[in-house]
């Protein structure tokens, strides 16, 4: 799923609700990680691709305790780009 600048990203993966915009002002992709799940995910990490072919991330690895939600920043100065996908890896 490509998104353009101005589109959010709200998706559940294993567990994992990612949601995540670009903030042009701050010339990075910000948002939340939150554990959906009753156990702990394990070495949750985010990564963005971008249209230009680069790749933000991926996060350094953490655990998250059920019902946890963490801050996600991923800098993108200099980056040109259209169009962007992300994902949240878990384990």
């Amino acid at each position: 799923m490509q998104l353009t600048k101005d589109q959010t990203y709200d998706q559940v993966r294993k567990g994992c609700r990612l949601i995540l915009r670009y903030d042009s002002a701050a010339t990075a992709f910000v948002g939340t990680a939150e554990n959906t799940t009753n156990a702990i995910l394990s070495r949750v990490r985010v990564e963005i691709h971008l249209s230009n072919g680069a790749e933000l991330g991926p996060t350094t690895p953490v655990n998250v305790a059920p019902g946890e939600t963490i801050d996600i920043r991923l800098p993108a100065a200099g980056q040109s780009f259209e169009t962007w996908s992300a994902h949240a890896e878990v384990g």
